[in-house]
């Protein structure tokens, strides 16, 4: 009775965590072995097809840091970071939706974008402001002035507004609920303040799902959490127990992440779910890195499938290095013209594809979505 007893302690402390500090007693926890995985796509996909994107000078892209669908177009955040670039859905560019400069309606370097409402927002972090164009006229129409440090936002609309700061808010808090018209709502996610200004920029929290849910994860927890605007909460959705070599260390969010990132560099753990998408009620998918390799686990029912995808001579481009979303049931990822034309195809023997996409190396990158079964 006494070790029935020890057992069921040792489970409720499993189930308690937070930003920081969990206040909730989750019953949803899934337990991970991230070793144990199938390296075959054949098992995950059905089908997979390519979109190239047309090149330019104008429009070139060398990586792409965000994409977001909306209304049958890509809307590309690239690495330069001061342009969007409209895609249609055939790869032909639309247009370069950009106003830099430091005046009103203008912005420096985009952090992130955002759509809801048939407007873009575009987050500007050095300028503390949001702002706003409208996809129907084409035109910078508004601008949100958020005065604090933010790296990322999802915008539901222009008084629920997801601001994630990075370890950068005056505030010490990462998440804030952030209205137009009240500003401040609501703040969540303490965090230390020896991490001030020491937030990771490998990974993206918010991660909204296409009925408009919002989700996020955060470095170094692995728990996902479900942010509910019309409540103004933070709820955790479920726990994640990774089986790995080694475990993230106890308390972790209080210490210092500067000797933290040093002291995990190479050890086989897992810092963060870098992409989670909830494809049903009874079927999610996880993203992570794990020994330098991304991995995607499947959980349908409570049963857990792993998969290492680093392509096959079936689907030579599947991989979840490069994820951008998922659409109508599949996965969406990219891969640079350079990585087509070198390590896939010398890997994978595909070269014959070359004519297929009609690109060089210097050409724009190429768009896939893999069909899941």
């Amino acid at each position: 009775m006494i070790r029935q007893f020890c057992c069921f302690l040792i489970l409720v402390a499993l189930f308690f965590s937070s930003c920081g500090r969990r206040d909730e007693f989750v019953l949803n926890t899934i337990i991970v072995e991230p070793d144990s995985v199938s390296i075959d796509p054949s098992q995950l996909f059905q089908s997979y097809r390519a979109i190239p994107l047309e090149t330019e000078n104008d429009f070139l892209i060398s990586k792409i840091r965000k994409m977001l669908i909306h209304d049958s177009c890509f809307f590309i955040l690239s690495t330069s970071g001061d342009v969007v670039y409209q895609f249609g859905f055939d790869g032909k560019h639309k247009r370069n939706i950009s106003n830099y400069g430091r005046g009103e309606l203008e912005h420096l370097y985009i952090e992130d974008i955002s759509i809801a409402n048939d407007r873009l927002y575009i987050l500007t972090r050095l300028q503390n402001k949001i702002v706003e164009y409208n996809l129907n006229s084409n035109c910078f129409c508004g601008e949100i002035n958020i005065g604090d440090y933010y790296s990322y936002l999802s915008v539901v609309n222009s008084n629920n507004i997801f601001l994630w700061s990075n370890n950068s808010s005056s505030l010490f808090k990462n998440l804030i609920l952030y209205s137009a018209e009240e500003g401040i709502k609501k703040t969540f996610c303490d965090f230390n303040e020896k991490n001030h200004f020491l937030g990771s920029n490998y990974f993206i929290p918010f991660h909204k799902q296409a009925n408009g849910e919002l989700f996020l994860t955060q470095l170094y927890d692995h728990s996902i959490y479900r942010c509910g605007y019309e409540s103004d909460s933070l709820e955790i959705y479920m726990n994640v127990m990774f089986k790995a070599d080694e475990q993230l260390p106890d308390n972790i969010l209080n210490a210092s992440f500067e000797d933290m990132s040093k002291k995990l560099q190479f050890a086989p753990v897992v810092h963060y779910i870098s992409d989670f998408f909830r494809m049903s009620d009874n079927w999610n998918l996880i993203c992570y890195l794990y020994k330098f390799q991304y991995r995607v686990s499947s959980i349908y029912d409570g049963i857990v499938k792993n998969y290492l995808l680093n392509g096959s001579e079936e689907f030579p481009y599947a991989t979840t290095s490069n994820v951008l979303g998922i659409h109508n049931d599949e996965l969406i990822t990219y891969q640079t013209a350079s990585a087509i034309l070198s390590y896939y195809n010398i890997e994978h023997n595909v070269s014959e594809n070359n004519s297929l996409f009609g690109i060089s190396e210097d050409a724009n990158p190429v768009i896939f979505f893999h069909k899941f079964k």
